[in-house]
């Protein structure tokens, strides 16, 4: 018995040692244990009042509130208390100077935050596990569907999931104890408003559980799901980033997740199109939707500093080609810049393309919402492109970052709101109302079926959108120049490591690498 014992503990060490501290700092915590009773008691209160109500005669719709009088109390154990308790264990490594500990021990930020997230999913078990007798004797009450229990069940799973990942990484934007405290009140209003809308769709789905057959009902389910995966898997990357040390890639995961969730996104309204008549208006609002999604992690990604990291040059490809293919995809502004640019003309590409397989004339290419896309695409071109250009050369400096990435939503207030004083001064309702070039929603409604609607404007947009690009082109050209002199020096370096006459090991030509 001592050998398997000692493996497991070995095992559990090796794997992800944070699990095991965080499993035992909340089970030996007195939060975890007053709010786990709190949920046992009222619980079980809730089930003896309404089996006491019920009486001998059991009808359908009892036994439907029973089911929900149990849901609601685990949504608000799950869905509620699981993430706020992560957030407060990620914080308390800040409040007790306990982080310090977890990075000189050779753990790397991944598994820091992997660790945590098992931790508090550990908790989340524990509750469904205790609910589980209570559930098992609303199922045997009639009107309760399995499937839809099961359905519900896993949505409040998916739900505290990705909650929890969402509060680690509000949790590491900063250590102020007054921003954490903001963050906090953030959260709380996510976590009360995901939890009464869980409770809501989980009693529509015991009314109507007929509809889960339905093949739209399960795509809906399974967008859902994937949806909340891939906010997770940003929200993991951003609070790794934050972790990890400032020399660090701390972007290459985050530019390759969105590329990642483009593709799949672009590739669900391809089945789509192909299972169902979709029609045009509606397959311009999912383009534009996806543009306005990708736009808020590229708003970080275009004002990163420009230079590559001192850890990442000797992680560059040796093959030039390779390199060059992966330059938008490693970190810098610039090469941010120049993802954003593919990223947007693979969507247009994507519009025009999809938009041009539907039936009908070929003269509505340019109608139902085309123009519209167009638009907004060339408003983010000029709206990120300008500011972070401009401001370039200072985003090596982290206020400068900051700076660099209020501007871009502040451009867009300013360009919104100036035009609208003016016209309040000089009597000019349309500029109040916001009918004016600076605004994006102006432009797309009134060209929404037409690409010849206002030519001044398109003109005046070209020309600013030709000038955001220009001025970009310096700073994207020395980003492709500097990852391809780090893949020729590490080729050079690699190749002088397997002469005798260097003395010098392959690891030592990397760090010679990230010295130069």
């Amino acid at each position: 018995m001592d050998e398997p014992r000692g493996l497991l503990r070995i095992l559990d060490d090796f794997w992800n040692p944070v699990l095991v501290k965080e499993v035992r700092q909340a089970l030996r915590g007195r939060l975890f244990h007053i709010c786990f009773s709190i949920t046992l008691v009222g619980v079980t209160l809730v089930s003896a009042g309404m089996v006491v109500a019920m009486g001998n005669e059991v009808s359908h719709s009892e036994g439907r509130d029973f089911f929900l009088g149990l849901f609601t109390c685990l949504a608000i154990a799950v869905i509620g208390f699981v993430p706020f308790t992560a957030f407060n264990a990620m914080g308390s490594e800040w409040d007790e100077n306990t982080f310090d500990l977890l990075v000189i021990s050779n753990l790397r930020p991944g598994r820091i935050v992997l660790g945590k997230v098992l931790g508090a999913l550990t908790q989340a078990m524990l509750f469904y596990s205790a609910f589980t007798p209570f559930l098992v004797l609303s199922f045997l009450l009639r009107g309760i569907d399995l499937f839809a229990v099961i359905v519900a069940l896993g949505v409040s799973f998916v739900c505290s999931t990705g909650l929890t990942v969402l509060a680690i990484m509000l949790s590491t934007l900063s250590k102020a104890r007054f921003a954490r405290v903001v963050l906090l009140a953030v959260l709380a209003a996510v976590l009360v408003g995901v939890t009464s809308g869980s409770i809501v769709f989980t009693e529509q789905l015991l009314r109507f559980p007929g509809d889960l057959r339905d093949p739209e009902a399960v795509q809906a389910m399974l967008v859902f799901v994937v949806g909340v995966a891939m906010a997770a898997s940003f929200c993991y990357c951003v609070a790794c980033n934050m972790l990890s040390h400032a020399e660090e890639n701390r972007s290459t995961g985050v530019r390759v997740l969105l590329t990642a969730s483009l593709l799949v996104a672009l590739g669900f309204m391809t089945s789509m199109m192909m299972q169902f008549r979709v029609d045009r208006s509606a397959l311009s609002a999912m383009i534009i939707a996806l543009l306005l999604g990708s736009l808020l992690p590229s708003m970080y990604l275009v004002t990163e500093p420009e230079r590559l990291g001192r850890r990442v040059a000797p992680r560059v490809p040796r093959n030039r080609l390779l390199a060059l293919l992966a330059t938008p995809w490693l970190p810098g502004g610039g090469r941010g810049m120049l993802l954003f640019l593919l990223h947007t003309g693979g969507i247009l590409a994507f519009c025009f393309l999809a938009h041009a397989s539907l039936k009908g004339s070929s003269e509505r290419m340019l109608t139902s919402g085309v123009p519209a896309v167009l638009a907004l695409a060339v408003y983010a071109i000029v709206y990120l492109g300008l500011p972070s250009a401009i401001q370039a050369p200072f985003t090596d400096r982290p206020k400068a970052r900051v700076i660099a990435r209020v501007s871009i939503p502040g451009l867009l207030l300013v360009f919104l709101l100036v035009p609208a004083l003016l016209g309040f001064f000089v009597g000019n309702y349309n500029l109040v109302n916001m009918r004016h070039v600076g605004n994006p929603e102006f432009l797309m409604e009134r060209t929404w079926n037409s690409i010849h609607a206002h030519p001044g404007i398109w003109r005046l947009l070209a020309g600013l959108a030709t000038l955001t690009i220009a001025l970009n082109l310096y700073r994207m050209g020395r980003g492709i120049r500097e990852v391809s002199q780090a893949s020729a020096k590490r080729a050079e370096l690699a190749r002088d490591s397997r002469t005798p006459e260097s003395g010098q090991t392959e690891p030592e030509a990397a760090d010679a690498v990230a010295e130069s």
